[in-house]
């Protein structure tokens, strides 16, 4: 490889970890819908193992809208990201590894916040656009859930 192509494929795989991280910060921010859909090309998918799969901007937005309401506040961890850019240099994958600490309103008892930690594996594809590098995919392999403590609902974390 010559100097410029590793340098742009640095400055791509780059991109891509930024990318991951702005997802973060949609989901941590309320659950920002414009974001992700400035994060997805309009065809994408979203899924994890006990929440379904959602193609589309549409149907992503709405997931979120609903987990919205469940959801008091949560923090996603992206660790350790392995991107690997195809040679077109158009399409990628990488996996990342989870950790979300949240805090769920019970469905039974609305008043009652259990704090929660998830982990997982998230696994996606990735598109170069003109405006940039899209998620195609997002698939999160959930390998644990634990709740750590349940209180009463306050504003604060």
């Amino acid at each position: 490889m010559t100097l410029e192509e590793r340098v742009a494929y640095l400055e791509n795989v780059r991109e891509i970890e930024q990318l991951k991280y702005r997802y973060a910060r949609c989901c941590d921010g309320g659950y920002d819908l414009a974001g992700f859909r400035s994060i997805f090309v309009p065809d994408g998918t979203w899924s994890a193992n006990g929440y379904g799969e959602f193609r589309g901007h549409e149907e992503i937005c709405h997931f979120f809208q609903e987990l919205s309401q469940s959801v008091v506040n949560v923090l996603h961890y992206a660790t350790s990201p392995h991107i690997t850019i195809a040679e077109d240099g158009r399409t990628a994958t990488g996996t990342f590894y989870l950790h979300c600490l949240a805090r769920f309103r019970r469905q039974q008892d609305r008043s009652l916040v259990d704090f929660v930690v998830i982990m997982g594996v998230y696994t996606d594809t990735f598109v170069k656009t003109e405006a940039g590098w899209r998620f195609q995919s997002i698939t999160v392999n959930v390998t644990h859930t634990n709740r750590l403590d349940t209180q009463p609902e306050t504003t604060s974390m």
